[in-house]
Parts: structure tokens; C-alpha cells; sequence
């Protein structure tokens, strides 16, 4: 059974909510140690929030969807070695 998403905000509508709320954008991105200049840039469109703190940003204010993973708790799947890799030097 597919699973019920979220829906995206506009970012009128978080603007609405905002003011409706009473806080600033600034505020807002105070209160969750982001930029503000990332932040605005998002809500305006002139960043595209791929990745980084501008995905973080749009995720948390409901523009995308999507998860936040803090960097350091992902780790990349580890490389696979050359199978005709020769080892150099004193190693037998």
C-alpha cells in the first residue's frame, strides 16, 4: 500500500504561516542554526536546495520533500579493491 506524502508547500504559503505565527525569516533561521542568506535564497528560488544546508532548509520549511542526514552520520559504501591490484614494495 503506497504511503501518504507530505504535502509541498508553496513558499507564499510559508510566508503565510510566518506572518501568521509572527516570526521573521531571520528568526526562524536563527532558531535552527541555519543562514539566513541560504534561507532566503531558497525561499525565493534563486537557490535550487539540492543539497547541503539549503536542502536542510527547504526540507524544514516543507518546500521539498525529503530526509535530513547529518554529514558526518553518513558514510559512503566502502570501495571495492582491484581484483589485479600488485602490492609494491617489501609486502609478500
Amino acid at each position: 500500500m503506497p504511503t501518504k506524502s507530505k504535502p509541498q508547500k508553496t513558499p507564499a504559503e510559508v510566508r503565510a504561516e510566518m506572518d501568521e505565527a509572527g516570526i521573521s525569516l531571520a528568526e526562524w533561521a536563527r532558531a535552527h542554526g541555519l543562514s539566513y542568506d541560504v534561507a532566503r535564497g531558497v525561499l525565493s528560488g534563486r537557490i535550487k536546495a539540492k543539497r547541503g544546508q539549503a536542502h536542510r532548509i527547504a526540507v524544514a520549511l516543507g518546500l521539498k520533500q525529503g530526509r535530513v542526514v547529518a554529514p558526518r552520520l553518513y558514510a559512503p559504501p566502502p570501495a571495492k579493491p582491484a581484483a589485479n591490484l600488485k602490492l609494491v614494495g617489501g609486502a609478500k
